[in-house]
């Protein structure tokens, strides 16, 4: 490991509860872009159209660009 990789941020740290929080991430979420839209905007910056239904109706497991765990967030009005 090189010193620029250990200064990141640790991988857990303790919270005021004392419980331990990821600091960082292991999923890549993508959001649905709109109300029934067919693009999906990730978190490592990429969007990605899908013609029919959700990443988990498509077996999307992995986000394709940058390899972590998908995680699909669907639109809800606010």
């Amino acid at each position: 490991m090189t010193d620029q990789q250990t200064q990141r941020a640790p991988a857990a740290d303790a919270d005021a509860g004392g419980q331990v929080q990821a600091l960082v991430s292991d999923l890549c979420a993508w959001r649905q872009d709109d109300d029934g839209g067919d693009t999906w905007l990730s978190d490592c910056g990429n969007a990605f159209t899908l013609n029919e239904g959700d990443p988990a109706e498509n077996s999307m497991k992995f986000c394709c660009y940058c390899g972590l765990p998908l995680t699909a967030v669907v639109w809800e009005d606010r």
